[in-house]
């Protein structure tokens, strides 16, 4: 095995979502390393921040997603071994604008609960670190497996971050779009108490 994949695999046994982790291992490769340095000369440093939910792209454009933890349980991966960040992986999905997804809400009011329960599946995928389609539901995947979608969604969002940057600003009129369309369509489907499947916007 080779130690690239050693050190991926150390990351898992650690914590599967541990982003100060992940980046000082991508440090040491360059592919890997030219996404990080880009976004750290253009947008911010990455040396002191703890996790996804601290940068830059995430406070300006995944957190803009209607998914309150409050009212989603975000159902994508059943790890026997980890506890994973349902919510933002989802956010991560969606901010990638290169997958093809399926929503399932679920309206738990008849169980007594307040949440709905929200699940996903890729329908397909494209990862342009490989230049292919990607397909499987998140919930067939093996930890690892969704270890490498985490990376891939990461490294697309620094790239996002380090376009609209050089732009001149952040979020362009398209994925501004996207994002008042994705959340009318989920409070539409919250309001009426209905159960919807397939892709809200």
């Amino acid at each position: 095995m080779s130690t690239y994949a050693n050190h991926i695999k150390i990351l898992i046994m650690e914590k599967l979502f541990d982003f100060e982790s992940f980046v000082s291992v991508l440090r040491n490769y360059p592919e890997w390393k030219r996404i990080i340095d880009e976004y750290e000369e253009y947008v911010e440093p990455l040396s002191e921040i703890k996790s996804v939910k601290g940068t830059m792209f995430y406070k300006k454009h995944l957190s803009k997603y209607y998914l309150p933890k409050a009212l989603f349980e975000c159902r994508v991966h059943d790890s026997l071994r980890y506890e994973i960040d349902g919510n933002l992986l989802v956010r991560l999905i969606i901010g990638s604008r290169v997958t093809d997804y399926c929503l399932t809400f679920c309206n738990n009011s008849d169980q007594g609960s307040s949440k709905w329960v929200l699940f996903m599946e890729i329908l397909s995928a494209y990862d342009p670190y490989k230049k292919h389609m990607i397909e499987g539901k998140l919930s067939e995947l093996s930890d690892y497996q969704v270890f490498q979608k985490f990376l891939v969604y990461v490294a697309i969002q620094m790239e996002l971050a380090v376009k609209w940057k050089k732009d001149g600003v952040w979020l362009d009129d398209k994925t501004k779009r996207f994002i008042k369309q994705f959340n009318a369509a989920v409070k539409n489907i919250v309001n009426n108490k209905s159960d919807d499947c397939g892709n809200p916007v």
